[in-house]
Order: C-alpha cells, then sequence, then structure tokens
C-alpha cells in the first residue's frame, strides 16, 4: 500500500507569474516561487490556442517591440496564439514559419524593470528591484533545443 502518495507527484520550483493589469509595458509575466492556491499562476492552453490566466481570463500576449509577453484581453489577435509543440516547447503560430520558429524563452535576470502591482505582493516584496526573469518570444531553432524554451503545464 503506497502512503503518501502526493509526495509523488511533480511540483516545480519555478512557475510563471504575472503583473495585474493589461498593458504592453507594465502587465509583464515572469519566473516566481510557486504559490499555493494563487490563481494568478494557473494557466490553461485553450481550444483557441490562447495561453489563458485563470485569474482574471486575460491571455498571454506577445509585444512586437521588445518581445516581452504581457497580459491583455482575449480576442482577435494574431500575437496571442501558440501551440504546444512535441520537443516542449511554446511556439507562436502566427509569427513562425516551419523554417524559423518563434518560441517562448526566459530573458537573462533583470533589476528594476517597470511593472504594475504583483498580485498578493506586501511592502518590500513588490519593490522592483528584484532580479526577475521575463518571458520572451525568441527565435528558436527547428532541431536544437534550449533549457529555458521547454515548459510543462501540471
Amino acid at each position: 500500500k503506497e502512503k503518501n502518495n502526493y509526495l509523488n507527484e511533480f511540483k516545480p520550483d519555478f512557475v510563471v507569474s504575472r503583473t495585474e493589469g493589461t498593458n504592453a509595458a507594465s502587465s509583464l509575466c515572469f519566473m516566481d516561487k510557486i504559490s499555493p492556491f494563487t490563481s494568478y499562476q494557473n494557466w490553461e492552453l485553450t481550444v483557441n490556442n490562447e495561453i489563458r490566466n485563470r485569474y482574471d481570463n486575460n491571455c498571454l500576449t506577445m509585444d512586437n517591440k521588445n518581445n516581452k509577453l504581457y497580459m491583455s484581453q482575449c480576442g482577435d489577435n494574431p500575437n496571442q496564439k501558440w501551440t504546444w509543440d512535441n520537443s516542449n516547447r511554446i511556439i507562436s503560430t502566427t509569427n513562425s514559419s516551419p523554417n524559423k520558429l518563434k518560441c517562448i524563452g526566459l530573458s537573462k535576470p533583470e533589476i528594476n524593470i517597470l511593472t504594475t502591482n504583483v498580485p498578493g505582493c506586501k511592502d518590500n516584496s513588490c519593490s522592483n528591484n528584484i532580479e526577475r526573469e521575463f518571458l520572451v518570444v525568441k527565435d528558436c531553432e527547428v532541431n536544437n533545443i534550449n533549457k529555458d524554451e521547454i515548459w510543462s503545464f501540471v
């Protein structure tokens, strides 16, 4: 008889989190430590090829200016269309071609990036001087997969 079955479940060290709002300059998505029972770290890939956040049902959107990913209202926006490939990469369906993929990756650690309020933060934890890796869309090679390009939905 197996005891404590929940201990065998996959529990990531980091998850994608997000700031509040729907503005390309300040509603950015980033890697953060997991906070149990928080809906702003809960995502789904919909049948419409959108990555929707269950916090407020807004969608992950590519910013054409700096390639960072931010939250905006879901709609008929080609910068919100994604697919999950056989290599566990999330690929832009509208900005990729068979020979040139655009996939979700991570920025180098950045400090003092303007963001709106991080959900659930209080006092100093809302400060922008916290080093974060932000989600970006980058060029990906078809047959060469980097570690920061691999994702999972758990």
